[in-house]
């Protein structure tokens, strides 16, 4: 009987790790996007490495040695884009046969098309869905076929006007789904809709004032970033309108003549109404246990300075890192030592906790040298 519950143990690991080992490059500009690859891909067992913007993933694309047996490389980033950045990696002839796989949420033949030639060999779609992205990499991984020559990149074309945005009845949120794609981690899923609610917002903003101000390819960035977050937490009505206001702005770019922005007017008017609907929609954040609240006497006891050292050490590992299990860290050192610290600590502590909530890991970072300083 223990044999076989071994087994079952090894089996329901080993389908948790089949990236087990591979060393892999992301480059993404969007700090919610690395954070939601990072976790998907090591909880997967794979080795990752960060890159936020085109040029910082060629360096360290060129830089490594051996090379990351792949890269997944996001289209729009705002230094140069994912399609200059894999030109420059295969420009290095012993790059051209490490699989670089897009990162996109255009679907649009022309879109692949245009990653295709400029040296990706595939593309997974935004939102990232976790099995089709540990499919692609691995169908790409075990056989690497060589990069063909480099060519032009597909001219531009004018993009006619999308037609008026018409919403397709059905839930705001459909939660199950994203939930899904993450790997069927609920806990995951709140974290990322808390900062979902602060990114979304100061992206729907800034997409207004880009828009009142004329500033048509700042605001359709804005309106791409804000649909694969929208798609992200399973917001498919917003989804959807920031996709039609994209899509409205790119008409605007292309078009030769005098832009009428009536049409940009009404969706943007459409898009913020969708985003107020949505959060209200948005389902709460399963909340932490709440930390303990300083007190006004002294600690009767005093905690393991030894072990509270290794605990906030590994915890600044991770922060500096943005990795996922800073959350799971903070939350065990208040159940640990909460109980232990004075008042000065316990105030570190408390701001540690809440800047884990927001997923603000620089915040996160300075509380918790805060308390390292504290009991050297």
């Amino acid at each position: 009987c223990s044999s076989d519950l071994g087994r079952i143990a090894r089996q329901a690991q080993q389908g948790n790790q089949r990236l087990c080992g591979l060393r892999l490059l992301v480059v993404e500009d969007n700090l919610l996007n690395q954070q939601i690859a990072q976790e998907l891909l090591e909880g997967s067992g794979a080795v990752v490495s960060m890159a936020s913007c085109g040029l910082e993933g060629v360096a360290q694309a060129l830089a490594a040695k051996p090379p990351f047996d792949a890269i997944l490389m996001d289209v729009q980033m705002p230094d140069i884009d994912g399609l200059e950045a894999t030109r420059r990696i295969r420009a290095e002839e012993r790059m051209h046969t490490v699989p670089i796989i897009a990162m996109t949420a255009n679907a649009m033949e022309s879109d692949k098309e245009a990653c295709r030639v400029a040296g990706m060999v595939d593309h997974v779609a935004k939102p990232i869905d976790l099995e089709a992205m540990i499919a692609t990499i691995l169908r790409h991984v075990s056989v690497k076929p060589a990069i063909a020559a480099m060519s032009r990149l597909l001219p531009s074309l004018a993009i006619p006007l999308p037609l008026p945005f018409v919403a397709a009845k059905g839930a705001v949120i459909d939660v199950e789904t994203a939930i899904r794609r993450m790997g069927g981690s609920r806990e995951f899923y709140n974290k990322v809709v808390a900062s979902f609610r602060n990114d979304a917002a100061v992206l729907c903003t800034q997409l207004q004032q880009h828009i009142s101000r004329a500033e048509y390819p700042q605001a359709q960035r804005c309106a791409h970033t804000l649909k694969g977050l929208s798609a992200t937490v399973g917001a498919e009505t917003l989804t959807a309108l920031a996709e039609h206001t994209e899509a409205v702005l790119q008409h605007i770019l292309t078009d030769t003549g005098t832009p009428d922005t009536t049409a940009l007017t009404e969706a943007s008017a459409s898009l913020s109404d969708q985003f107020a609907e949505t959060l209200a929609a948005l389902p709460q954040a399963l909340p932490l246990a709440p930390p303990s609240e300083p007190s006004t006497a002294t600690s009767a006891t005093q905690p393991d300075q030894a072990a509270l050292n290794l605990s906030l050490e590994e915890l600044a590992h991770c922060l500096k890192r943005r990795d996922m299990r800073s959350t799971k860290l903070g939350e065990q050192l208040r159940l640990q030592f909460g109980s232990a610290l004075g008042d000065q600590e316990l105030s570190h502590l408390i701001a540690l906790e809440g800047a884990l909530r927001k997923l603000d890991f620089a915040q996160a970072l300075q509380a918790c040298t805060a308390l390292q300083e504290k009991f050297v």
